[in-house]
């Protein structure tokens, strides 16, 4: 029985028909093949980026977006430090530049004087930043003050720096160092032949030396007596020579510098301050000793007009 298709159309039908099929069947080959095809592509493109693995276990591939902001030193906006990351405190991020007390290179140092200051004028800030000078002369336990120098380098001609009074509160000095008992920090600041070294007179609270020229640093020194020292009190300076100490006088405690009969007693000069001073008396049984009439050791004192007044014996 007759279908009534041309059999030359039926046969273009069947064609057409398998046609599509294999170009169907084509396309479905393709698509399983278009994913791999990508990876590879993907992969060439991305060789320098690391890869990251999600939580189902799959390998995949991340390359950060020039445009997107980063974690590094980078951007404004940007936190954490190059490498790694921070959250939270700003501080810790490595990019802070708000300056902290004597860490942050190149920070402000604040001057803690008035700036511009006169001679005399009181400062405590050792840099001078606050003396017209540029020099604040230091006294340990008494204060400052703008003067010439703060040390023998400071001076011109080879001089010394006579150390400020704190007594007269006035600032430091240059000395020429012509004279026994100019200050010195080393015997190139003595230029007097009778005085030639620069010796330790006292210290002061603190530790702080008090030097001047003189004419003996020990009594290896001496052909005779005692090396011992003189003050220029209210001023702090003063020498060491050659002799023997009459009673007033300082001395170094713990020495025979004050005789047979008298002896070496430290005394109070200021607060902390106290220098050996030699007097009739250091307790009650060397006055007793001596005249039983006057038992009493009466303990000396100093003042800027008169001086020391030595330890002395008293009747009852």
């Amino acid at each position: 029985m007759s279908s009534g298709v041309d059999p030359a159309d039926q046969a273009t039908g069947w064609t057409s028909s398998r046609t599509v099929i294999s170009v169907v069947r084509l396309a479905m080959r393709f698509q399983r093949i278009i994913p791999f095809l990508l990876i590879i592509s993907c992969g060439d493109d991305n060789k320098d980026a690391e890869p990251t693995t999600s939580p189902t276990g799959i390998t995949s591939v991340s390359q950060s977006d020039p445009m997107m902001p980063s974690t590094g030193d980078g951007p404004i906006g940007t936190t954490g430090t190059s490498g790694g990351e921070t959250g939270g405190d700003p501080s810790a991020s490595g990019n802070s530049t708000t300056p902290t007390s004597g860490g942050t290179t190149g920070a402000p140092v604040e001057c803690t004087d008035p700036e511009g200051q006169g001679m005399n004028s009181p400062c405590t800030d050792a840099s001078g930043c606050g003396c017209a000078s540029g020099h604040c002369a230091l006294v340990p336990g008494f204060g400052g003050w703008c003067g010439e120098c703060t040390e023998d380098a400071d001076c011109p001609d080879a001089g010394g720096c006579r150390l400020a009074d704190p007594f007269s509160k006035l600032g430091s000095k240059c000395d020429p160092g012509l004279y026994l008992g100019s200050s010195c920090q080393t015997d190139n600041a003595c230029h007097n032949a009778e005085a030639p070294l620069c010796a330790e007179i006292y210290e002061l609270p603190g530790g702080f030396v008090v030097k001047g020229c003189s004419e003996c640093l020990t009594d290896a020194d001496c052909k005779g007596g005692f090396c011992f020292p003189n003050e220029y009190l209210p001023a702090l300076g003063g020498y060491r020579k050659c002799g023997y100490p009459p009673v007033g006088t300082i001395c170094d405690v713990g020495t025979e510098q004050c005789g047979d009969t008298d002896y070496c007693v430290a005394q109070v000069v200021v607060n902390d301050f106290k220098l050996g001073v030699c007097g009739n008396c250091a307790t009650n049984a060397d006055c007793i000793k001596k005249d039983p009439a006057f038992p009493v050791c009466v303990a000396g004192d100093w003042d800027a007009k008169d001086g020391f007044t030595p330890t002395r014996c008293h009747s009852m």
